[in-house]
Formats: structure tokens, sequence, C-alpha cells
């Protein structure tokens, strides 16, 4: 699967911060550390603006962190894929 267009999404949720002086890194450990309380399980993806990854996709513990050209600087899209938090 390509991780820039999931097939099946079952659940998104946005997360903004633009702050400049929290590094990308810490502003997505806060932002899944909310998701985890709020949905029980730490998130597995993030999409970000393209241009804070530079190309290149990383990790932040159990999240992968993948820059696309559709997500607006400071915003941050955990994607919950069909089957994950025992959907279907």
């Amino acid at each position: 699967m390509d991780v820039r267009s999931p097939a099946h999404v079952s659940l998104g949720w946005l997360w903004f911060d633009d702050d400049p002086k929290t590094s990308l890194e810490e502003k997505v450990r806060q932002a899944a550390g909310r998701f985890q309380q709020k949905f029980g399980q730490p998130p597995r993806l993030c999409y970000v603006n393209e241009r804070a990854l530079n190309g290149q996709p990383t990790t932040c513990g159990p999240t992968r962190v993948v820059g696309a050209g559709n997500i607006l600087p400071g915003h941050f899209l955990f994607v919950v894929e069909e089957g994950y938090l025992g959907q279907s």
C-alpha cells in the first residue's frame, strides 16, 4: 500500500500546532499522546506538510510521519486505517 494514499481510512484526526519554538518531533509526540488518551492506542500514521520533512518520511516512536502536499503547514493528520482501533 502506498502510504501517501491509504486504501481504507476509517478515521482521521487533525491536530494543529504552529509554534515555531517546538520541533516537529515534539509536536508529533504531543499530538500522539493526546491521540492515545482519546482513542486508547498510539497512532501509527501521521501526514504533515511535505516541506516539514524535506521529502524524507520519518518515525516518531510508533508513529510513521509522512509528508504530503495537501496538508497545510502546522497541521498533523493522523490516519486510522480500516481495522485499526477495532473498526472494520
